[in-house]
């Protein structure tokens, strides 16, 4: 096992190929990526994951804009200069409207963002990407 497996399994499509899919979609893909770095799966691929990358001995993939599907979806500037928005969509990302804030912006409540409290253990990203994906499947089933 490798982090070819480990690819394979937790990330086997583009982030990039996701711009223009459902945000339940790109959630569940992003959830997908971030539970791949629990350790039971690292442990089964045979790499790590420190600083948002996962590592073998030979290359390694990062936890960044350019392999989350929502930040492919949501990359601009939108309203009041607050990013993370799709212009086309005229929409926020979906982690802003549940969480009040992008995934990686600091609070004065809770100190640190959720992505860099992620750097070293993705609990805190699952954890809010779940809640992310229930609420999207909520308002599918509700319409």
């Amino acid at each position: 096992m490798s982090l070819s497996s480990w690819i394979k399994k937790f990330y086997p499509i583009k982030a990039s190929q996701l711009k223009n899919a459902s945000d339940l979609k790109c959630v569940k893909h992003a959830l997908r990526k971030w539970k791949g770095a629990k350790s039971k799966n690292l442990k089964q691929h045979g790499v790590s994951y420190k600083e948002f990358i996962i590592d073998d001995t030979e290359w390694s993939f990062s936890f960044d804009s350019d392999s989350c599907s929502l930040c492919q979806k949501y990359h601009q500037l939108g309203p009041r200069n607050k990013y993370c928005y799709n212009k086309k969509l005229q929409k926020f990302c979906p982690i802003s409207e549940v969480l009040g804030r992008t995934c990686d912006a600091d609070s004065p409540q809770v100190g640190d963002s959720i992505f860099y409290q992620s750097q070293h253990n993705p609990k805190k990203m699952i954890k809010l990407l779940t809640k992310v994906r229930n609420k999207l499947r909520k308002e599918k089933h509700n319409s």
